[in-house]
């Protein structure tokens, strides 16, 4: 870059000071015209609702217990309540909620959307309640969303407690079957005792089979008490709330976005004028090196 490239290039910027300080003013009154413009359109931004859901998860305890005596049965293993009557545990269900009705919404998007999409789907730690937060434009769409959510959990309770109940039942039903057998064959011993007399062998035999039939009778106890509502709490709504609130926050990124295209208005008028009038002033006269040398 030669002298005269440099000075041309000083000379510019020296413009643009110059216009800058000059026109200083505009980068109050372009914004605010702006604003003053996109006003009503910001006015016109609708206000937002929001929906909260309050359910309690269903509740469905399994018991442990053993039995040589039961073939048909196998060990039963103890699980969680909750995922037992949701299919999932407590972290699991959260992260399939949020990936089913959550994934779609990023938190822009939220700010900048309508429109109805859930918030947020959070557990309270000690408890069985799921709180379901919901927004929108439409409080009978939010409402809706929300629904969604409960609705599937109640699918999945109602789901979960079948194949519970009917687990259930079948160990009722075999427990009550054994023990019924354990009975008659009690009543089949009193009658051989009474036919043929009393034997050390019968007595033995006896003696056993009243300790097994004793033994299922409470594990038959144990059994139907888990249809009890200790045991089962069925999937409850418990209330849904609605609230609206001016977006306050939407409307601050809107009246942001308007001043910050003042501000670039300002700017472009800014380089434009002081590119214009540069171009009338003549470039700069060379110096000979003869004069430099001379002086």
């Amino acid at each position: 870059m030669n002298n005269i490239e440099q000075k041309a290039i000083d000379f510019l910027i020296m413009s643009l000071w110059v216009c800058f300080k000059k026109l200083i003013p505009l980068f109050i009154i372009i914004p605010g015209i702006t604003m003053y413009l996109l006003n009503d359109k910001i006015k016109e931004i609708p206000t937002r609702y929001q929906v909260k859901g309050v359910v309690k998860m269903g509740y469905l305890k399994v018991r442990t217990f053993k039995s040589s005596i039961l073939e048909k049965m196998s060990e039963v293993t103890k699980r969680e309540p909750v995922a037992t009557a949701m299919g999932h545990t407590k972290q699991d269900l959260k992260l399939v909620l949020e990936t089913k009705f959550m994934s779609d919404r990023g938190k822009n998007k939220k700010i900048l959307d309508d429109g109805p999409f859930i918030t947020s789907i959070s557990f309270p730690e000690e408890s069985n309640l799921i709180v379901v937060f919901g927004e929108g434009k439409d409080i009978e769409l939010a409402k809706k969303k929300v629904f969604e959510v409960i609705s599937y959990l109640e699918d999945e309770y109602i789901k979960n407690k079948k194949v519970f109940m009917k687990t259930v039942r079948y160990r009722v039903k075999t427990l009550t079957e054994d023990h019924m057998k354990m009975k008659e064959n009690l009543v089949r011993i009193d009658k051989v005792e009474k036919e043929f007399g009393f034997t050390p062998f019968l007595s033995k035999q006896k003696n056993e089979i009243l300790i097994h039939e004793t033994r299922l009778r409470y594990m038959l106890l144990d059994v139907q008490s888990q249809m009890t509502p200790s045991n089962i709490q069925d999937f409850e709504l418990i209330s849904v709330g609605t609230s609206s609130y001016p977006v306050t926050k939407r409307k601050l990124y809107y009246y942001i976005g308007c001043g910050a295209l003042g501000v670039l208005a300002t700017i472009l008028l800014i380089l434009g004028i002081s590119i214009y009038y540069y171009q009338f002033i003549p470039p700069p006269v060379p110096v000979s090196p003869k004069l430099v040398e001379a002086k």
